[in-house]
């Protein structure tokens, strides 16, 4: 009979794995896949906020060409409805004899609705940004300037910043009658 020799094992030739070594690679396998999963969670988020901003920003925009173009037709700015209880303020350029935009401030959101001969034509909604609050002051005194002021509120998160739109109130009287001599009033 033939005798069967040991043949001595060495490291490279090894095919199984212990236990500790097994505990160990999926231990350091976890971490990265944590890791990655916290680096997708935030740059989702990011993205996220970003995009919030971003559409903050173009509806702000937008608001802003409004309000002057609105200021720039109107003849007058008047506060209405500040003794009704129920919503909160709002505002009324009147562009014309029978034509008129209004400004109404709801909780997150400002409402224009233009109208011509009392018939609501348009309406739209600006979300206002996160915490912010927004007046629209009048013309004051000799001055023929209407603002509409965007600002954080008093205990904001990330403070904000405070925007001023300011427009000349009866630029341009494009929806105004001609008076009999054929200029505009």
């Amino acid at each position: 009979m033939r005798s069967l020799k040991a043949i001595p094992r060495t490291g490279a030739s090894r095919r199984a794995v212990t236990l500790v070594e097994l505990l160990a690679v999926m231990a350091v396998g976890s971490a990265v896949v944590g890791v990655a999963v916290a680096m997708l969670h935030t740059v989702l988020r990011a993205e996220a906020v970003a995009r919030q901003r971003l559409q903050t920003r173009a509806a702000v925009s937008h608001l802003a060409r409004q309000f002057r173009s609105d200021a720039h037709a109107a003849s007058r700015l008047t506060a209405v409805g500040q003794d009704q209880p129920v919503g909160g303020p709002q505002w009324q350029f009147q562009l014309g004899p029978d034509r008129r935009v209004r400004y109404a401030l709801e909780i997150d959101r400002l409402l224009r609705e233009e109208s011509i001969a009392g018939q609501i034509r348009k309406r739209e909604a600006f979300m206002l940004p996160e915490e912010t609050d927004l007046a629209i002051e009048p013309p004051s005194d000799g001055q023929a300037i209407a603002a509409l002021r965007l600002f954080p509120r008093p205990h904001a998160r990330d403070g904000g910043r405070a925007i001023r739109i300011e427009a000349w109130l009866g630029m341009n009287h494009r929806f105004s009658t001609p008076n009999k001599t054929g200029a505009e009033p």
